[in-house]
């Protein structure tokens, strides 16, 4: 069964059952008044997209006041009009109710279901061992968060012991391709040049002084350039 669950005043909590039909119905429930016995009534927009009202609906009247009756006339797909029997032309207010077929379900009643014997005699058993009283759980509310002028130190939880499991070791990737060596040609060897030597240093004496390294390389004579050659003297005869 389908059922709203409601909190009365008393706290007590109770279910409320909705009202099953043959066929697929939408109502809609109003409230109007007379005006010398005649009133219009526009149906709501919405509820008339939802419902199928070509093909009819059926309006239930009630009056408020005292009159002659009420009846239904001039019903269309956005509203009906109400008068008073016997042409009365009171101004009494009254309520209605108004069922449609549901948009898309107008021909379906009482829809056979393909089920076996065993399943229907389940639902038949659940039917039957129903509780009368039946205990209601609902998810507790959440409490509001308590704001502190210091939050209090809560010590962490100690750690649980960390369970060794097993690793699954993954397949090495392949090793990339290294590059080609190149092996460097024989060094040629170098020529062994000999090793220059030093003529050996001679010490000269020098007076008032110590012996200073003189280099023992002969020393060449250099020719003198010839001076300007003598004439002879030629004799000066004695004046006269």
């Amino acid at each position: 069964s389908k059922s709203a669950v409601v909190a009365l005043p008393d706290n007590r909590v109770v279910e409320l059952y909705a009202v099953e039909s043959p066929e697929n119905w939408f109502e809609d429930f109003g409230s109007g008044e007379l005006r010398y016995g005649v009133a219009e009534v526009t149906l709501d927009p919405t509820f008339a997209l939802a419902s199928n009202l070509q093909p009819g609906y059926h309006v239930f009247l009630t009056p408020k006041g005292d009159c002659a009756g009420l009846y239904v006339t001039d019903e269309t797909a956005t509203g009906f009009q109400v008068r008073e029997l016997k042409g009365g032309k009171s101004n009494v207010a009254f309520d209605y109710r108004i069922v449609a077929k549901r948009r898309g379900y107008e021909s379906v009643r009482m829809d056979q279901l393909d089920a076996d014997a065993e399943t229907a005699q389940a639902i038949r058993e659940v039917v039957l061992n129903r509780p009368a009283h039946r205990k209601l759980s609902l998810p507790k509310p959440v409490k509001a968060l308590q704001v502190f002028p210091h939050p209090p130190q809560i010590a962490a939880p100690s750690p649980s012991p960390l369970v060794a499991l097993p690793r699954r070791l993954a397949p090495a990737p392949p090793e990339p391709p290294k590059p080609p060596r190149f092996v460097a040609p024989p060094a040629r060897p170098m020529p062994v040049i000999p090793a220059r030597r030093e003529p050996p240093k001679l010490l000269a004496p020098v007076a008032g002084s110590r012996a200073v390294p003189v280099s023992a390389t002969p020393a060449v004579a250099v020719p003198k350039p010839p001076g300007p050659a003598k004439l002879p003297a030629l004799p000066i005869p004695p004046p006269e």
